[in-house]
């Protein structure tokens, strides 16, 4: 419980963090049946939007368990009406944080390790 407590701190503190930023976010595509692509997907996706965006979680399979639910903004496919543009993420490079424009960027966890 005390942990959950304290991811749930952590997670708030780099939520009201993240508001300051830019109009955009970002969130991420996976298999939801496969807990351990997801997890790398989301933990992937949350490094990125620490650098100045924000977040959008996409429950998969079992996330209710570790409180993503809770702790992270949803995604919604009804939202991507709202975005000026949609935009894959290949590398990390294809993101913009200087724009005035609303985005929503959509990685995939491959991007980072296919180079290595």
């Amino acid at each position: 419980m005390f942990i959950k407590l304290l991811l749930f701190i952590f997670s708030l503190f780099i939520s009201l963090h993240n508001a300051s930023y830019t109009k955009s976010y970002i969130t991420y595509d996976c298999n939801k049946d496969q807990l351990g692509s997801c997890l790398i997907a989301y933990a992937m996706t949350k490094l990125i939007s620490l650098n100045r965006m924000t977040l959008l979680y996409k429950p998969f399979r079992f996330s209710c368990l570790l409180a993503l639910d809770i702790l992270e903004i949803p995604y919604e496919e009804k939202l991507n009406k709202h975005f000026q543009k949609i935009v894959p993420v290949k590398q990390e490079q294809d993101i913009t944080y200087d724009t005035n424009e609303s985005m929503l960027y959509v990685s995939n966890y491959h991007f980072a390790i296919e180079g290595k």
